[in-house]
């Protein structure tokens, strides 16, 4: 994930399929065509704010959500844990607890005494 772009296609597509909505559903809340929709969430499209605005309403999705937290390009290593949260934070909460379980145990095995 490169652009703000790759970012909010990341979160738009996400914020829809938490809701349970297909492309098609959401199109036709937004008042765009399903194609746009599809565009948009692979980061095809440079989109517009206007549009976007639609697409954000139909979504019950704050327009100011998609810009916050956006992980910053970095080398320094004191980045690295914001840049972990970035990468998580849109994820649906079940995919969130399942990734800090998965984190959790890479760790716990990491610190096991060697011989175990």
């Amino acid at each position: 994930m490169n652009t703000i772009i790759d970012i909010i296609a990341l979160r738009l597509r996400n914020r829809r399929k938490a809701l349970g909505l297909t492309q098609e559903q959401l199109a036709e809340r937004a008042g765009v065509h399903p194609t746009y929709i599809g565009q948009v969430e692979r980061g095809e499209k440079n989109i517009t704010v206007k549009k976007l605005c639609a697409i954000c309403e139909a979504l019950d999705y704050p327009l100011a959500a998609l810009f916050e937290a956006v992980p910053a390009k970095t080398t320094d290593a004191a980045g690295i844990p914001s840049q972990c949260g970035g990468l998580i934070a849109d994820r649906p909460e079940a995919e969130q607890r399942a990734l800090l379980e998965l984190l959790t145990m890479i760790l716990a095995y990491k610190d096991l005494p060697e011989g175990d």
